[in-house]
């Protein structure tokens, strides 16, 4: 593992709110970014999504919703993140949804893990994608994009 992948793993997160009062937006991301070619080998992003109300409604998660995701996160974590076989890049939580953003080398490894992962009863309720993106332009402009911008 390079330098400043690890610096990134083990760097600090920092945190962003936006929207207005009817939707609301939170976000949670690394910083600082390592440079693309530093991380050429994680060229897929796996987005984990996590409906937990209506959309439209702006809802953010209730106190149950929230500590059931917070530990549905510390378990997805331990079985990507252990290995950098995925690296957790950013949390967004905005109209009902909580999305994790990973990047990953390996798209099947990570399906396998999940699958593997233990279940509470009622199982969670999640909806999985993944695309090509070898230079993190869906974090860097998409998503931490309008922090630059200042919108």
């Amino acid at each position: 593992m390079s330098a400043a992948l690890e610096d990134f793993i083990n760097s600090g997160w920092a945190a962003a709110t936006g929207g207005d009062p009817e939707s609301p937006m939170l976000l949670r991301f690394r910083q600082p970014l390592p440079a693309p070619a530093e991380v050429a080998h994680l060229d897929q992003v796996l987005r984990v999504l996590w409906i937990y109300a209506d959309e439209g409604t702006g809802a953010l998660p209730t106190d149950e919703d929230a500590n059931r995701m917070a530990r549905f996160e510390n378990e997805l974590c331990d079985a990507l993140e252990r290995d950098q076989t995925a690296i957790l890049t950013a949390v967004l939580t905005l109209d009902g949804a909580r999305q994790w953003i990973f990047y990953t080398g390996d798209v099947q490894s990570c399906g396998d893990r999940i699958n593997r992962m233990p279940q509470e009863e009622s199982g969670y309720p999640l909806e999985l994608d993944t695309f090509a993106d070898s230079a993190w332009s869906y974090l860097r402009q998409d998503i931490l994009g309008p922090l630059d911008n200042g919108t």
